[in-house]
């Protein structure tokens, strides 16, 4: 693969756009424009800017990884699913795939395959073409796609067996090659989907699980098992208290995250400069499961850059109310606060990094029709503010509905 300009400069970074009417996107009509630029860090001065195909549904948001040069964008409407490579030197289209199965919601990648998921549906297709190499159809309802060199992992729910005791879900590995079941290990769980998450290490698959509890008690019992990836047996489980429900989590490298409500919080403990710390979020050994730190906190999302770069922000409140906007940066060998900056609310979805610089998007909505975006650099070092530009729209009747900034090799991982 050629070698992209953010490789060769390291201040090149890219920005993927929705565009639309706005009276057209509420009613979820009309057709969106997709623009792809690219823009120096540095100044934020845009290096070129490309429509890389005419839209004909509307498409309001993606998602998009960039590898070995090209840059993927996946996205779904109400009709058709769309999958583009584009080379990241020009923005030059290579490949597309549209179709009409919607609902693909991840996109994975690994040896050269691109992975995707709908509801029941699990394909795999050649990065270099964008050609189908296998399919897995499931009567299960699948979620939680999770991709290694040795396997591909997903969660597999059984439909209409809701019961007072929970529902059966199974952990399932499929061969990289053909798409061919090779363990399947069950599970029960409580009735809703979040309580039941794999997250992939190089040395396990880990499956987090919130146990169906007796309604007289007070809140389900998680557990967190190590399974074997060749056969899914168990290496080690570790219960949890019964303080986080529900729970969001993710793993960097060696480092297994949990975040969730506290249900052991005491007010009390917390002087009244620091309300609403009822969140409490967790790191744990993953090849052990030993507890690494834990901090109370009251963030609303969280971001993963990397094993090294971990973000925190709040300041989303919808009863009206104008809480205090925050956005930190956490060392994640303590989970304490680095820097922070109590004048910036970013887009939930768009932080990215290069060496040196982060990239965040502000979006606010002065107006029930109308949007507006900022872009802002920030020293990764100290937090201090470089530079901050308003982003403009491909034509003043569009209002640019999402925006995300990405750099190469960097898959950012939201963690509410």
């Amino acid at each position: 693969m050629p070698t992209s300009p953010s490789s060769q400069s390291g201040t090149i970074q890219y920005a993927v756009s929705w565009d639309a009417n706005p009276q057209e996107a509420d009613n979820n009509q009309g057709i969106s424009r997709l623009h792809v630029t690219a823009f120096d860090t540095s100044t934020g001065h845009i290096r070129w800017q490309r429509e890389p195909l005419k839209v004909k549904d509307m498409y309001q948001s993606s998602e998009q990884r960039i590898v070995d040069g090209v840059l993927y964008i996946a996205s779904s409407s109400q009709h058709n699913a769309l999958l583009l490579a584009l080379d990241t030197r020009d923005g030059h289209l290579l490949w597309q795939r549209e179709t009409e199965e919607t609902g693909f919601n991840t996109m994975q990648f690994c040896k050269g395959t691109i992975y995707q998921n709908t509801e029941t549906t699990v394909q795999a297709l050649q990065m270099s073409n964008g050609q189908v190499r296998w399919s897995y159809k499931s009567p299960a309802f699948l979620s939680g796609l999770v991709t290694t060199s040795a396997a591909v992992y997903l969660v597999e729910t059984e439909i209409n067996a809701q019961s007072q005791n929970g529902q059966r879900r199974f952990a399932t590995a499929l061969d990289t090659t053909h798409g061919k079941v090779l363990w399947r290990k069950a599970y029960t769980t409580a009735n809703d989907s979040s309580t039941f998450k794999l997250i992939a290490t190089k040395n396990a698959v880990l499956a987090i699980n919130q146990i169906a509890s007796d309604p007289s008690t007070s809140s389900p019992i998680t557990s967190v098992q190590a399974l074997q990836p060749e056969t899914g047996r168990s290496i080690w489980t570790i219960p949890m208290s019964m303080s986080n429900e529900p729970l969001s989590v993710t793993a960097l490298g060696d480092t297994l995250y949990l975040n969730g409500h506290n249900r052991l919080y005491n007010p009390k403990a917390h002087p009244a400069s620091e309300p609403g710390q009822d969140m409490l979020l967790m790191a744990f050994n993953a090849h052990t499961g030993k507890l690494r730190w834990q901090r109370e906190h009251n963030y609303e999302q969280f971001t993963f850059l990397s094993e090294q770069e971990l973000y925190a922000y709040k300041g989303y409140r919808g009863d009206g109310s104008t809480p205090r906007k925050t956005f930190c940066a956490l060392d994640t060998a303590t989970g304490k606060d680095r820097w922070c900056i109590d004048s910036l609310q970013p887009s939930l979805f768009s932080l990215s990094a290069n060496k040196d610089t982060l990239i965040v998007v502000e979006e606010l909505q002065p107006s029930p029709l109308s949007l507006q975006q900022n872009l802002y650099a920030i020293n990764k070092r100290d937090g201090k503010i470089l530079w901050h530009q308003p982003w403009q729209s491909s034509a003043p009747s569009l209002v640019t509905l999402t925006l995300v900034t990405i750099t190469p090799d960097q898959n950012a991982v939201p963690f509410g």
